[in-house]
């Protein structure tokens, strides 16, 4: 959510009664699907109604804000407003008996290197990613927030739609748990590459200011659909990617940065033993910057070395491009 964003979302929607003031009757699909007395029902109704009253507050103070352009305040109002429209659907999921969101799946359709049309089903199981994230932060000692699952459920459930034709178009077979408050990409960046050799970085990465240096596009929590492919000539979505510029994946809307990247690397390896790009290609991350000293910015790239056993981490011109190096894919979900 954009600090000048004020969301359209109803807020009785968010409720299952025809109205939040007049009626806090419970709907024949919640009634089937909670086993619980009157009066527990009434009570969480009774909180949602209470959560719901928050968010209209402050939806109220982000107006003003907005209004006043009092920038911090405006900001204040939409963390605000964020964490109210999270809990208030959290309670409504409790209501329904979803503690947690069901999988996610797709038929993704392409053609192989002979011509041949493939398909395949692809599902990414909420549950099993939202425990295996939970403990890979923990390994790693990063921090995540008490309410990490239920953030993390509740861009799940808003963007499931999304997240079903993100996979038909693209072959995403997996996610990436992004929860808030990671630390600075120079940390993250020593987190995922313990028992390496210490990370590689070029010239133009280091003009730039290095770590301490990079502007992300995003941050915060998210969900990040991305591949799995080891390579990025093994997957065909990926394979297009080759020999095009960074300055046209950022026109395309690709956010993946650096961290997230770093992320990624290590999840994948902790469950492979292999690493991702470590034989012929490199990939952009459009989602990272750092500064020219010439003018304007550079965009950061990354691979693994086998040779020297570790990452390395380069910048280059947008309008760059290589026919060794290509984009991992993704979509961001808030």
């Amino acid at each position: 959510m954009k600090s000048s964003e004020i969301p359209s979302e109803s807020f009785e929607a968010l409720l299952p009664a025809k109205s939040k003031k007049a009626s806090l009757e419970v709907s024949p699909a919640i009634e089937e699907a909670t086993e619980k007395s009157p009066e527990a029902k009434e009570v969480e109704l009774k909180e949602l109604e209470e959560a719901i009253n928050e968010a209209e507050r402050c939806r109220d103070d982000l107006k003003q804000a907005v209004e006043k352009r009092d920038k911090d305040a405006e900001s204040v109002a939409v963390k605000d407003l964020y964490e109210s429209l999270v809990k208030a659907r959290s309670i409504r999921r409790n209501i329904e008996g979803k503690t947690t969101p069901g999988p996610v799946s797709a038929e993704f359709s392409y053609k192989d290197e002979k011509g041949k049309a493939k398909s395949e089903t692809i599902e990414i199981d909420f549950d099993k990613q939202i425990e295996s994230f939970s403990e890979f932060y923990g390994k790693y000692k990063i921090d995540i927030t008490p309410d990490f699952t239920e953030k993390m459920a509740d861009i799940w459930e808003r963007n499931r739609e999304e997240i079903s034709k993100a996979i038909e178009e693209k072959g995403f077979d997996t996610v990436i748990f992004i929860p808030d408050g990671l630390p600075n990409s120079s940390e993250m960046n020593q987190k995922m590459s313990a028992g390496y050799n210490e990370t590689y970085t070029s010239d133009n990465f280091e003009a730039g200011g290095s770590f301490d240096g990079v502007t992300d596009k995003e941050s915060g929590a998210r969900i990040i659909l991305v591949h799995s492919a080891g390579q990025i000539e093994a997957h065909p979505a990926l394979k297009e990617t080759l020999d095009k510029s960074a300055e046209y994946f950022q026109k395309e809307g690709e956010t993946l940065t650096i961290t997230d990247y770093f992320i990624l690397q290590r999840k994948i390896f902790d469950k492979t033993g292999k690493h991702l790009d470590g034989e012929s290609t490199w990939t952009w991350l459009p989602g990272s910057t750092v500064k020219n000293p010439d003018g304007g910015s550079r965009v950061v790239d990354a691979r693994w070395d086998p040779d020297d056993g570790r990452l390395g981490v380069y910048a280059a011109d947008p309008g760059y491009s290589g026919s060794d190096l290509g984009c991992r894919l993704s979509r961001c979900f808030k």
